[in-house]
This record gives C-alpha cells, structure tokens and sequence, in this order.
C-alpha cells in the first residue's frame, strides 16, 4: 500500500534503513576486494577485519533497543546515524593507512551506529501507521532494506568490472567518500523518524 508513504514518518522510517543498507552492503561486498586486490590480504584476515562490523552492530543492537524505550525514536536514530556517517567517512581516509587497524576503528563505529539507529528507526515505522495496517508496513519496510542492499550491490558491481589493481586505493576511497553522502543523506532521514524529542 504505497499511501503509507503518505505518512512523513513512515516515509523516512524506510529512506533510512534503505540508505544505511546500502552503505553496510556495499561496504561488506567491497572490502573483501579491497583488501584481497589491493592489499593482498587472504579470506581469513578479510573475514576478521569485517568482523569488527558485524560484532559491535550485533553488541550495540540490544543497547540501541533499551536507550529507544528509555529516551524516545529520535534521538538513538539521529545518534545511530552520525556515528554510522563517522564511521564509513573514517574508512574513506583509512583505506590509504598502510596499517589495517584505523579499517578495523572505521569499521567498528559503523556497526556502532548500525546497532544504535536500528530499534529506533523499525519501531517508527511500525508506530506511524494505523494498528491494522503494522503487517503491510512491515513488508514495505523490509522491502526498503533490501532495496538499498541490491542497489549498493550494482552499484560495486558497475564500478569494479575490473578487477582493482595491487596498491591502488583511490576507487576504494572514492566509493567510501560517495557512500559517505548517502550516509549523510541518512543522518537527514533519521531525523525525520520521529519528532524531536519523541
């Protein structure tokens, strides 16, 4: 039912969690690459590094959750957002460092801020529209998460058709700057959740 995009909450509700998809998504498709190709680093030290993303969003998810019951939508989304904005800009500047532990810092405040905004962000989608209609925001919602997920799929996929050469960051730091706009975009988005103070 597209009219409960009609409901500015809603609407934003569902921008949000499509723009933060994409930045992780296409962080988690393209860091692999980054660090095989560019790097030379094997899967074993790829799946550590991306661990740092998964973990601290997995740890700060139940956090997010209770500060959500606790102080209201708005302000974990916005907190969530800036931290995931902070966090994916970091990696733009971290992927030129010969060393992989500012990857790692960049990488930890994106599941940070992913873990924060997440219960604050589905709560109002589902709060902003009629009870008897939860089911089918639902549905839109999770629809708008994997739309963000393929688009940053495709957009990877049109960007590196080519391999990346050994040594040359500078498409990785490109793409993480471009998905730095998105997150900020996101941090707007985030905004409009909730009002303020609710």
């Amino acid at each position: 039912d597209v009219r409960l995009f009609a409901r500015p909450h809603f609407a934003a509700a569902c921008a949000s969690i499509g723009l933060s998809n994409l930045v992780m998504y296409t962080v988690l498709l393209a860091l692999p690459l980054y660090l095989a190709d560019v790097r030379g680093f094997g899967v074993e030290t790829a799946g550590l590094v991306l661990a740092a993303l998964s973990a601290f969003a997995a740890l700060w998810g139940p956090i997010g959750g209770r500060w959500t019951d606790q102080r209201g939508r708005w302000l974990p989304a916005v907190v969530g957002a800036v931290i995931l904005l902070l966090g994916i800009a970091g990696l733009a500047l971290a992927v030129r460092q010969p060393d992989l532990t500012p990857v790692v810092i960049a990488l930890a405040a994106m599941g940070l801020g992913l873990g924060v905004a997440g219960a604050p962000v589905q709560t109002a989608a589902v709060e902003a529209v009629p009870h008897a209609q939860t089911g089918t925001a639902a549905g839109i919602f999770s629809t708008s998460r994997y739309l963000g997920s393929v688009t940053g799929s495709t957009v990877l996929a049109l960007l590196f058709v080519q391999h990346p050469q050994p040594g040359v960051a500078g498409p990785f730091v490109a793409l993480f700057a471009g998905l730095s706009l998105v997150a900020l975009l996101g941090v707007w988005a985030n905004a409009r959740v909730a009002e303020r103070g609710e």
